[in-house]
């Protein structure tokens, strides 16, 4: 089966839009099989353009037996730097590297292999500014344009499914593997297995799991790590 990532996503409070604790989440998901990595989300470093509950998600990470992804207002070398020196497996960056082409070639090169471009978008027209502007590009657009940057791959979500529990976008993820050679991470609408299998006979080489996380039954078909 492909790779699964749970997502945790932090508030102002740094705790959980979810009915978890950070620590209880990240403790569930690691005692799971399924689950290769963890996507951490910086909810109001979104909204304010800069990371906000680093110090939260640094705890997280020391605490964390899977890789890490993190994302949420990451706008600068810095920031980049001082998560991966906490020890991060990946940065997600989104608007700052859509409306700066140039800087996201630049930290690819920089950090090869270490930056996912989050492509947030309604169906295959890409959202910017937590999601409420129009760009007028397309994912098919901003695909050929960062084709031969050095991404660790590209994350779409598309938020006409995204929290709303009625199955991801199968043709459109698809299509998107059809136009890279880079791994593509699915999001938004992701209920079940049934979901995640769909997915992964298209290509997608991992998904991430949000709002299904928060489902008893979601879990009820993982086999649970063993116990020495």
């Amino acid at each position: 089966m492909i790779n699964i990532w749970p997502s945790i996503n932090l508030d102002r409070l740094s705790k959980t839009t979810a009915s978890r604790s950070p620590e209880d989440a990240l403790d569930l998901y690691q005692s799971y099989q399924a689950f290769s990595h963890v996507h951490m989300i910086d909810i109001q470093g979104i909204e304010r353009e800069k990371p906000q509950a680093t110090d939260k998600i640094f705890q997280l990470i020391t605490r964390s037996q899977l890789p890490v992804v993190v994302g949420g207002g990451i706008r600068s070398i810095e920031a980049i730097e001082q998560y991966l020196k906490s020890g991060v497996d990946a940065i997600a960056i989104g608007n700052k590297g859509l409306s700066d082409l140039l800087w996201l070639k630049q930290i690819t090169n920089r950090y090869p292999n270490k930056i996912y471009l989050v492509l947030n978008a309604n169906v295959n027209e890409i959202l910017q500014n937590e999601w409420k502007q129009k760009s007028r590009l397309t994912v098919s657009d901003i695909i050929h344009k960062v084709k031969d940057f050095k991404l660790k791959g590209i994350i779409y979500k598309d938020l006409s499914k995204d929290g709303k529990l009625l199955g991801p976008n199968i043709e459109m993820n698809k299509e998107i593997v059809g136009l890279t050679n880079l791994p593509i991470i699915a999001a938004g609408g992701i209920r079940n297995i049934e979901d995640i299998k769909l997915l992964e006979a298209v290509g997608v080489k991992a998904c991430i799991v949000d709002r299904a996380c928060e489902t008893a039954s979601f879990f009820e078909a993982l086999p649970k790590k063993e116990v020495n």
